[in-house]
């Protein structure tokens, strides 16, 4: 299709001498129509075969795409790589692994240069399954991330659109972008098509629509979370964030989903590194201009509500940029529960960042913290 827009545009412009060709606001970073462009996808943590696929059922642009099958790998023994949850009977794979990792052009090797990533992915299992892409920089710190369903044998459209929380260090480098495959089984079969990154301003906001007073973001619609970016501390997100417009989650019209993705492997078996960054896991960060005008004395409230009939650590940060607080809440399942941080040494009028995550220790199934009403008091 887009070849066919272009030689439109070509002919236009010959006929009409005054029309002037419009810059291209893609940057392709696969079309995967050949093995040298094969050759420049690494894959990290899964034994894995890449092959040029020329089946017109798993190609969505050009004349070709990418066939990947995957074997995942583990430092745990591959016999012990699935793991049954004792709670739903289920067989999870750990989703620290099956990386395809791309270098950046100089087009988009900075997320101040990209609106949003888009590819095109078959899963061709008989399972729905999850990706998961994100960038980090030069020092392996998570820079963006976000997380999509991969419906079973079917193509998945996918687009990874960022907001302007993303360009604190909008000029910062990005070492490389990761494509995650989180999955059921040890084998599994994948067609990618037409990545690109989408250029344009960056996702930067002019202005940025504050709530009445006392209010920081209400989550009440969807467009609550342009000022919230996905974060994580482990080294492959393992939260998804996204909007609940289900009123049973909800008190004033619609939350805050924090997700936490299951996978497999015990505290025993971890580093202790591993293990704060776990303890730590991931959520969300909140846009900074919104943190303006809150008065000396307040606190940061939320509330909380954890879906399932267990207990959850949730954790809200504060920082002025000089000091820095962290506050642990156990959120129990089944009721609305309050979490209210005080700022300590943090001084609550420069606030610049607000963190709010959910621990994802031990991680063997799905597990949903909603989130309403964040608020000062």
């Amino acid at each position: 299709m887009k070849k066919i827009l272009a030689t439109i545009l070509a002919i236009s412009c010959l006929a009409f001498p005054s029309c002037k060709k419009e810059e291209s606001a893609t940057a392709q970073i696969n079309g995967f129509e050949s093995y040298d462009e094969l050759r420049t996808v690494f894959l990290d943590g899964a034994v894995g075969a890449f092959d040029v696929n020329t089946d017109a059922k798993y190609i969505t642009d050009g004349s070709a795409s990418m066939k990947f099958t995957l074997t995942r790998t583990s430092a745990i023994a591959t016999e012990g790589w699935i793991v049954t949850s004792t709670a739903t009977g289920e067989d999870y794979a750990d989703n620290v692994v099956a990386n395809l990792v791309f270098l950046p052009k100089s087009e988009y090797n900075q997320l101040a240069k990209v609106d949003a990533f888009s590819v095109d992915i078959y899963n061709a299992n008989a399972y729905a399954t999850k990706a998961v892409l994100y960038a980090v920089d030069t020092e392996g710190n998570v820079m963006f991330s976000s997380m999509r369903d991969l419906e079973k044998e079917n193509w998945n459209n996918l687009t990874f659109p960022l907001n302007g929380l993303f360009y604190e260090n909008a000029t910062k480098l990005v070492s490389r972008y990761r494509l995650v495959f989180v999955g059921k089984s040890m084998n599994e079969t994948y067609y990618l098509d037409n990545f690109v990154a989408e250029l344009g301003k960056g996702g930067a906001k002019a202005t940025v629509a504050k709530e009445e007073n006392g209010k920081i973001l209400s989550f009440n619609k969807e467009s609550d979370l342009d000022y919230c970016n996905l974060v994580s501390y482990t080294p492959v997100p393992a939260v998804n964030a996204y909007y609940s417009a289900n009123g049973d989650f909800s008190q004033t019209g619609g939350a805050l989903c924090l997700e936490t993705m299951p996978y497999s492997g015990t505290q025993a078996s971890r580093s202790a590194g591993t293990q704060k960054a776990t303890a730590n896991g991931g959520g969300v960060q909140i846009y900074g201009e919104l943190l303006s005008g809150i008065p000396t004395g307040s606190n940061i409230l939320v509330d909380a509500y954890l879906a399932n009939a267990d207990t959850k650590n949730v954790n809200i940060t504060l920082s002025d940029g000089t000091n820095t607080t962290t506050q642990s809440f156990a959120v129990v399942g089944g009721a609305w529960q309050t979490l209210s941080v005080q700022a300590g040494k943090v001084d609550i009028t420069k606030l610049t960042q607000l963190v709010v995550t959910v621990d994802t220790t031990e991680s063997t199934k799905n597990v949903k913290v909603y989130l309403d009403d964040l608020r000062y008091e």
